[in-house]
């Protein structure tokens, strides 16, 4: 199990290219089930944010879940899986370590 703080996963973010997800498990004090941090696609068209934050009661789906938050911020989205999510589950191969 590893666990990351808030600029580990800023620092991941910030490498995520195309459909490149991160997915985190959300303890079952918090509902359990995953987050996925990702890109936006439609990003930058006129009001839409960089990045999405989508939840799910699993990895699955999570992934296909109507977007729970979006920002152009990394930080914002990272601070929120920081201080709930467990553990990370799943990175795109090419993301270098953030530890």
């Amino acid at each position: 199990m590893e666990f990351l703080n808030k600029k580990d996963i800023i620092q991941m973010m910030e490498q995520l290219t195309g459909e490149q997800k991160l997915v985190f498990k959300l303890p079952d004090t918090y509902g359990g089930g995953a987050a996925v941090l990702e890109l936006n696609p439609l990003y930058p068209q006129k009001k839409q944010k960089k990045f999405i934050l989508r939840t799910g009661r699993d990895a699955d789906v999570a992934k296909t879940a109507k977007p729970f938050w979006s920002s152009d911020k990394a930080k914002d989205l990272a601070g929120w899986v920081a201080d709930r999510a467990n553990e990370i589950i799943e990175r795109p191969a090419p993301l270098k370590e953030a530890v």
